[in-house]
């Protein structure tokens, strides 16, 4: 939310408009890595990094989770083609004008964001499968993770 911060900040009309879209862009995000997460959680048993690894196995593993994880996890990053950067990218070239040395910090910290999520979706969705945690029943019904709303 940085990022939204150094746009209101600038007040440009580019800068104002790349943060509005950030929050939206955020907010979408952020409620599908944290859906995914209890998903996880749930079929698992566990959020802790250090036990999590090889959920994109296609046999025993969560591969469809996963695949929403680490699409989530690009668009959380600001890869190219995703809500996120479209956002970052509109804040950041509204922002150099007034901010030039505080927008170029964010676009280093949104290196080192991808670095983390690169490091985070090795450690849980690469890897072995450990025979411990590994899930076995698939999901039956999608229907008991998704709000009513968007239920047919």
């Amino acid at each position: 939310m940085g990022y939204v911060l150094l746009g209101g900040a600038a007040i440009t009309e580019l800068s104002l408009v790349g943060a509005v879209s950030q929050m939206v862009a955020h907010g979408l995000i952020l409620a599908i890595l944290f859906n995914l997460v209890g998903i996880i959680e749930a079929k698992v048993g566990t959020r802790e990094l250090d036990v999590l690894n090889g959920l994109m196995n296609p046999i025993r593993g969560l591969p469809t989770v996963s695949s929403l994880l680490v699409l989530g996890a690009m668009a959380s990053a600001g890869i190219p083609g995703m809500a996120g950067f479209i956002a970052e990218f509109l804040v950041f070239q509204g922002s150099f004008v007034a901010f030039p040395l505080q927008t170029l910090l964010c676009v280093a910290g949104t290196g080192l964001t991808a670095v983390y999520f690169v490091i985070l979706l090795n450690r849980t969705c690469f890897g072995k499968l450990d025979n411990a945690i590994a899930t076995s029943p698939k999901l039956n019904s999608p229907r008991k993770y998704l709000p009513s709303f968007l239920l047919p």
